[in-house]
């Protein structure tokens, strides 16, 4: 079973609930976000970190402080010496989210931006790339973040990131039911989720159950770090 949280951030938050929360992730994260330019990205990456202690250290009844990641080839994250559970974060504007699961699990989420479509030549499969151009207008946009996400979220679950093309494979609906797939991979699964009308955020993994979200405040971090 796959279990999907996410936080709406605020960006205005005072110098000082920063530093406090900030103190509350690795030195590693915070060595790296310190270089981030704007104040968003820093919230982001902080609360996603923030968020996963805070699951890890409820489901597994351990300190905050004491849970530890590694990373594989490829950079994706697991808990040290927790073998099962695993998790993947995505944060795009002002959502945070999360998908923890018994196995491997990618989720990716986006706002929808105005783009130059013909992008998508890049980035879908032909068959992904013609159905998309049979839309039209916004309708064309909202699919092509479809794909996007659904795409994002396969990647992620693989653990191989962006070294594999995200037109080297293809996101099919099955005709006989609501389930989404990826071609020639009967062993994953597809959810979409629709977290927020200007987001689209979609969740792989192998387990059959992947449940709807839960929203929770960004006030809780400030309890639980202390």
């Amino acid at each position: 079973m796959v279990d999907v949280y996410a936080i709406s951030i605020d960006e205005e938050i005072s110098g000082e609930k920063l530093n406090k929360l900030l103190s509350a992730i690795s030195e590693e994260k915070r060595e790296r976000i310190s270089c981030f330019r704007f104040k968003r990205d820093i919230l982001r990456s902080m609360y996603g970190e923030l968020l996963v202690r805070y699951i890890v250290s409820k489901r597994k009844r351990i300190d905050f402080d004491d849970i530890k990641f590694v990373y594989n080839t490829y950079g994706k994250p697991y808990i040290k010496d927790i073998s099962d559970l695993y998790f993947n974060v995505s944060h795009s504007g002002k959502w945070v989210a999360c998908a923890f699961g018994q196995m491997e699990v990618g989720i990716d989420i986006e706002l929808i931006r105005d783009i130059d479509i013909e992008i998508a030549r890049d980035f879908l499969a032909p068959p992904e790339y013609d159905s998309l151009m049979k839309r039209t207008d916004y309708a064309r946009l909202e699919y092509f973040y479809d794909l996007w996400t659904l795409k994002e979220s396969y990647i992620k679950w693989t653990g191989k990131g962006l070294s594999i093309p995200l037109s080297s494979f293809r996101i099919v609906q099955c005709n006989s039911s609501s389930e989404i797939r990826v071609f020639n991979n009967e062993k994953v699964r597809l959810k979409q989720f629709l977290l927020d009308k200007e987001y689209k955020m979609s969740v792989c993994s192998e387990e059959s159950c992947i449940n709807e979200p839960v929203i929770l405040s960004a006030d809780f971090i400030e309890n639980v770090t202390g």
